[in-house]
């Protein structure tokens, strides 16, 4: 059975009719992406930026967790977010409306 796994598994993968296929499916269900966007705070003291070392004032603080009560907390300049891109850039863009 070398090579014929595509077709071996063609049923057990598809959640589409027959008619609607497409080879660049998954198999999973759609649905709707949650994701959960880092915290953005402008703090009044300056600190370096991770990626660059440029000062920053914007503090960014992750929904995961180090321990029981404490968020991870990082900072970033604009720029490098930006160059970042995904849900920093999402964040920044959302941080700026508010």
């Amino acid at each position: 059975m070398v090579g014929s796994t595509t077709l071996f598994y063609e049923g057990v993968c598809s959640v589409l009719p027959k008619g609607e296929r497409n080879q660049n499916r998954t198999g999973e269900v759609e649905r709707p992406m949650t994701v959960i966007l880092p915290e953005i705070a402008w703090l009044k003291t300056k600190k370096r930026c991770a990626d660059c070392g440029r000062g920053t004032h914007l503090r960014w603080r992750s929904h995961w967790k180090i321990t029981a009560t404490k968020h991870l907390r990082y900072w970033i300049c604009r720029a490098c977010a930006q160059k970042r891109g995904g849900i920093y850039r999402r964040a920044l863009k959302q941080w700026k409306q508010t």
